[in-house]
């Protein structure tokens, strides 16, 4: 797993396609996992998963959180399943374990255990 710029130039263009993430990684280049936590301005995304066979990328898979979570990736495993962790800030804060994998009809994010933490 390697980290990426967040400007993707594309193969064709002479323009950029950006992606807007403070964090970006992929594995064996077939995939491009984007997590945005950017505190600055609204998120388009929390969570983007981009196929890079296609030029310019093509967005597979967007996860938009309904509260304010902050997410890691824990691991990669082959190309179809990440394990992921986020820190939940709500009234209760908590981390929140997951997977995303990808399953026939595209990608899914399971959500695993959760585990409060001390305030």
């Amino acid at each position: 797993m390697r980290r990426l710029p967040v400007r993707q130039p594309t193969n064709r263009q002479r323009d950029s396609h950006v992606l807007n993430s403070s964090s970006i990684t992929e594995c064996d280049a077939k995939y491009v996992l984007s997590i945005d936590q950017s505190d600055a301005c609204d998120r388009k995304y929390d969570i983007a998963i981009w196929s890079m066979e296609t030029d310019p990328p093509k967005l597979e898979f967007k996860y938009v959180a309904k509260q304010y979570e902050n997410w890691e990736v824990k691991s990669w495993e082959e190309d179809m399943h990440i394990k992921m962790k986020a820190f939940i800030n709500g009234k209760t804060p908590y981390d929140q374990e997951a997977e995303l994998v990808r399953e026939r009809s595209g990608w899914a994010l399971h959500l695993g255990r959760k585990t409060e933490r001390p305030r």
